[in-house]
């Protein structure tokens, strides 16, 4: 293909570059050939034994599903349990204690052995959204809250002005001014201040069980079950 020319003033024909877009040449990510999953044979194997093994697979499978669920609802109750010695232990030491062991015995006539585990508020706490953290900075003041922004190029934008992008390097000013606005797109995530935790007692809770209990239900700090065993 003969490469585009411009007639010069005095006649000679001179050869024009052509602009080069920093982005179209950008290398592409693989993304793999697609799998055609429309037609799938079936390869049938007659063997008893391997018959038995595949279905005590099922059977094992099932069971395993139904533990699970059992095991995420006693999670659940111990870790209720220990959030709310964990609340004790703030209300009374005024203090918070990252970290505490329970132990928990049968009644005395009961022989059972005990089981104990460790018990670990963390400095991590579920996310939250902006209504929330208006509703947690109304409350209990601005410090509770941190706001991370971080900014990325619409795509929409990117695409229609790749080239001008491309050519801002050389200070181009060919984009819209209204549309300079919109070639950045900003994502905030709200969360808890790390260390709000230990200001819960004092600063947020004021020293009092229920207060202390309503902090900690609006915050949600992350709790850890760990070592639980069966003491012999």
């Amino acid at each position: 293909m003969n490469k585009p020319t411009l007639e010069s003033k005095k006649g000679e024909t001179v050869k024009v570059q052509k602009k080069v877009n920093l982005f179209d040449n950008a290398p592409e990510k693989s993304k793999g050939k697609a799998r055609d999953i429309s037609k799938k044979d079936t390869v049938v194997i007659k063997d008893d034994h391997l018959n038995e093994d595949a279905a005590r697979f099922v059977e094992l499978n099932k069971k395993i599903d139904s533990l699970k669920a059992e095991q995420t609802i006693l999670h659940g109750q111990i870790r209720d349990l220990g959030k709310d010695k964990m609340i004790d232990k703030m209300t009374k030491e005024k203090k918070f204690n990252g970290s505490f062991n329970i132990e928990i015995q049968g009644k005395e006539n009961d022989k059972s052995d005990p089981v104990s585990f460790m018990f670990i508020t963390t400095d991590r706490y579920i996310s939250i959204d902006e209504e929330r953290a208006i509703e947690l900075i109304k409350k209990y003041g601005e410090k509770i809250v941190t706001k991370d922004s971080t900014f990325t190029f619409n795509n929409s934008m990117l695409e229609e002005y790749g080239q001008i992008l491309s050519d801002m390097i050389m200070n181009s000013d060919e984009i819209a001014d209204d549309d300079k606005g919109r070639m950045i797109e900003e994502v905030t995530k709200y969360s808890v201040t790390k260390g709000t935790i230990k200001e819960v007692p004092t600063k947020y809770g004021k020293g009092k069980k229920a207060r202390i209990e309503e902090v900690i239900e609006e915050i949600k700090p992350v709790f850890q079950v760990k070592g639980i065993d069966i003491k012999r």
